[in-house]
This record gives C-alpha cells, sequence and structure tokens, in this order.
C-alpha cells in the first residue's frame, strides 16, 4: 500500500486553537489527530467530534516531512503564537529519551501547558485501570522512605512538623475499634486539606469534600 507523508493543522471549533503536525499513514482517513501532550488532553476535554484536521500539503518522504515541520513550528513562531497547542519546535517529533533532563520548561511553555490541562478531569475508566494496576502492590523501603521525607519537608515548610514527637495511637474502625495504629491522616481547615501524623492548630480531622479538594 502507498505510504502518505503530509503536514495537517487540527483545529478545535469551540475555541479556535489549532495544532501543526506531521504523519505518514497508508490510510488518509484514519483519524490521526496528533500525539502531543496538549493536544490530547484538549482532544479529552472537548471531544473529537470538536475537532477537525486538515491536511495542508503532501511530501515524498519523511525526510521531507521533518525538515517541513521544523520550518513550519520553530521556536520564534512558538514563542508568537500562544494559542496553538504545540508545545515544541518540530522535527524529529515525540520526547526523545533525556530531552528534559537538567533543563527547565520555560514560564511560557508550563502557562500553554496548564491552559490546555484547566478542567480536565481523569475519567472513571482511567480511574479503575489504575487502580487495577496497582492492586496487590507493596512499595519498598527505599520507596516509603522517599515518601516519609517528602512529607516531612513538606510540613515543615508549612511550619506544622512537630520533630521528635511520636504518632499518635489512634483506634481502628474496622474491627470495633480494639485494634490500634500508628500513621498519617487528612486534616483541613475548612479550604486546605493537609496528611499529618496529628491535627496542627486550626485544623479538624477529615478531608475536604472531593468538590472542594482540588
Amino acid at each position: 500500500m502507498p505510504k502518505y507523508y503530509f503536514i495537517y493543522k487540527v483545529i478545535n471549533k469551540v475555541n479556535g486553537r489549532f495544532y501543526y503536525g506531521k504523519h505518514c499513514t497508508s490510510r488518509l482517513d484514519d483519524g490521526y489527530m496528533g500525539s502531543g501532550i496538549a493536544i490530547r488532553a484538549a482532544i479529552r476535554k472537548y471531544g473529537i467530534e470538536n475537532f477537525e484536521r486538515k491536511i495542508l500539503k503532501f511530501y515524498s518522504s519523511d525526510e521531507e516531512l521533518c525538515i517541513a515541520e521544523a520550518r513550519l513550528v520553530n521556536k520564534k513562531w512558538l514563542a508568537k503564537n500562544s494559542q496553538c497547542y504545540n508545545m515544541k519546535p518540530g522535527g524529529k517529533g515525540g520526547f526523545q529519551k533525556g530531552l528534559w533532563q537538567g533543563r527547565k520548561r520555560s514560564a511560557e511553555n508550563r502557562q500553554r501547558l496548564s491552559k490546555s490541562l484547566l478542567g480536565h478531569a481523569v475519567s472513571q475508566a482511567t480511574r479503575d485501570k489504575i487502580s487495577a494496576k496497582n492492586t496487590g502492590k507493596t512499595r519498598d523501603a527505599a520507596s516509603i522512605e522517599k515518601a516519609r521525607a517528602s512529607l516531612k519537608k513538606t510540613l515543615a515548610e508549612k511550619g506544622i512538623w512537630n520533630k521528635g514527637k511520636k504518632c499518635p495511637q489512634v483506634s481502628g474502625s474496622k474491627n470495633g475499634g480494639g485494634k490500634k495504629f500508628k500513621g498519617t491522616h487528612y486534616y483541613n481547615n475548612g479550604s486546605v486539606e493537609i496528611r499529618a501524623f496529628e491535627c496542627p492548630e486550626g485544623f479538624v480531622k477529615g478531608g475536604l469534600p472531593k468538590r472542594q479538594n482540588g
């Protein structure tokens, strides 16, 4: 079967935002809309029916395609087009291994990603998949210690970590309150939710309702 190499433009029919990409396929009607993080998040948010793809130009090889995309979506163009879903210059495509190692995203890049993900919620199906994948798994000692150290640092920065104090003994609810256990619990002050070993001043036990939290 023949292969088609082309540059395309995906347009969000709701807000007019757009995405440029390159594609190689043997079927022009394969429905491909791009693999970028921002465009994929936008499609999940608005629905595939609110996007349309327009083929802009065909090329004869993948090499020509990469060159064309690199010329079209470059750093200068990205800086001027805040309405686009593209997050990096075109060319090779995809995020190469180690691409961001030792680097920080620019403020514009972070803002663009944040805007594209605004209002996006994880579907129940995705939550179920994550839950099933993690069921039965246990964390190793190093992972637990790393999480504990991170929690201590966070609470210390908030000024609510009491160094040297022991975890409180709390009655368990699963077996009539007979079991005792140690650990962290959720506390909230009506607007902020934290997890700590004991209740900080101004907080009450329990987490915020899901509609308030996040």
